[in-house]
């Protein structure tokens, strides 16, 4: 199975707590296929003119990215809602029966995870892609570490209870390290696109090949 000829119809989101290995969220299931929006930081610059006609160039920060997205949602059950949890700053993420938390001061980090990818035996975008099959299969993974859940807005004026969801990334962390990362695999080669290690401590996840 090659490259299809466009990204359509699927794609797997997983949201991860920092420092956790079992606070995270398999969002896809119940997220609104059109309103997934990932717009990625701008690098910014100017052109300033001197007295001789030439130009001397100045560069602004790299902006913060942004992904955006509705989710239908019923319970705060960790497997999918848990992210209404997430915003409101709670520490341990119940996964079922009776939840009752409140909103906190805390602001935690998370990792969102966006994969598209042909290879159906996958259901985590953070997983490995064509896992040791003579089969090939394409990816495109983005890799958002180090992410805040600004945003977290209840809505039911289309007659279906969603919440509208933004996360922010700045570009780099306060080292200077990237928090954003980029993956693919072209559809070509039995070659796996390794899963993404698990977001603890300061590691991101991934490595520049």
């Amino acid at each position: 199975m090659a490259m299809p000829p466009a990204w359509m119809e699927k794609v797997l989101v997983e949201v991860e707590k920092h420092g956790s290995t079992t606070a995270d969220a398999s969002i896809q299931g119940i997220v609104d296929r059109t309103s997934l929006d990932i717009t990625i930081g701008d690098k910014p610059m100017e052109s300033i003119a001197t007295l001789n006609q030439a130009r001397v160039y100045k560069y602004n920060p790299e902006e913060d990215s942004e992904i955006t997205f509705d989710m239908y949602v019923k319970d705060l059950g960790s497997d999918s809602n848990a992210i209404d949890l997430f915003f409101l700053g709670v520490t341990t993420v119940a996964t079922s029966g009776v939840i009752t938390k409140s909103t906190t001061t805390v602001r935690d980090r998370f990792r969102v995870t966006i994969l598209f990818t042909n290879d159906t035996s996958i259901s985590d975008a953070t997983a490995t892609v064509n896992n040791g099959t003579e089969t090939t299969y394409g990816a495109r993974r983005y890799i958002f570490a180090d992410a805040y859940i600004t945003s977290c807005k209840p809505s039911f004026t289309d007659g279906i209870l969603k919440i509208s969801i933004s996360c922010k990334v700045p570009p780099y962390d306060g080292n200077g390290s990237a928090n954003i990362g980029y993956q693919s695999l072209d559809g070509s080669t039995t070659a796996s696109l390794t899963a993404l290690l698990t977001y603890t401590g300061t590691v991101k996840g991934w490595t520049n090949v």
